[in-house]
């Protein structure tokens, strides 16, 4: 399975994304608007974190140094095999 699969939101307008690894993991990072909300999420393939908790993958998260916010992050369990890490929320400009 690779990224090609990742579910797609017809509503979110996808602005980059770049394959980056964080121990050894390779994850997929996005950076999107939703409804004038601008967001990041880090997508990961779930078999390479299946035995990782939420609180494990916003570990993972911190050490990429992308969490430039105080604000809110959320996981999300997709059903078609990835994981969401989802931060950095802001209005658009």
């Amino acid at each position: 399975m690779n990224f090609c699969a990742v579910p797609k939101d017809e509503e979110t307008k996808i602005i980059s994304e770049a394959t980056i690894f964080v121990e050894s993991i390779c994850i997929l990072h996005q950076v999107w608007i939703w409804s004038e909300i601008v967001g990041e999420s880090l997508i990961f393939k779930a078999a390479d974190v299946a035995d990782y908790s939420d609180e494990d993958l916003k570990k993972l998260l911190e050490m990429t140094e992308l969490h430039t916010s105080q604000g809110e992050v959320t996981v999300k369990n997709a059903d078609a095999g990835f994981r969401f890490v989802n931060f950095n929320f802001r209005e658009e400009d």
